[in-house]
């Protein structure tokens, strides 16, 4: 079993909670990715359950299909100038 000192060294998690304050940091976690478009979000959650069983080769590949799709979207020109604005973007999910 893996211990969560062992995932933080090698990278796979990024904070480490006590059990008290898991649920609480989730749900602020998740208030944060909701705020992002939903497109992307769907396309990162579609990606992670499609990918996980891949080898890696394939995995980047498509990883860079959904960049493709993603790229040509309304929200992401919205992203890109408000990240360049410095203001919260307003995504339109289109």
């Amino acid at each position: 079993m893996l211990t969560s000192q062992q995932a933080m060294a090698w990278g796979i998690v990024n904070e480490i909670f006590p059990p008290e304050m898991l649920m609480q940091k989730t749900i602020e976690m998740a208030k944060l990715i909701a705020k992002n478009g939903l497109i992307a979000l769907a396309h990162a959650k579609k990606a992670i359950v499609d990918g996980i069983n891949m080898v890696k080769e394939d995995g980047l590949r498509y990883e860079g299909s959904m960049f493709g799709l993603l790229f040509a979207t309304e929200d992401q020109k919205e992203g890109m100038q408000a990240f360049l604005e410095k203001r919260a973007a307003d995504f339109k999910n289109k």
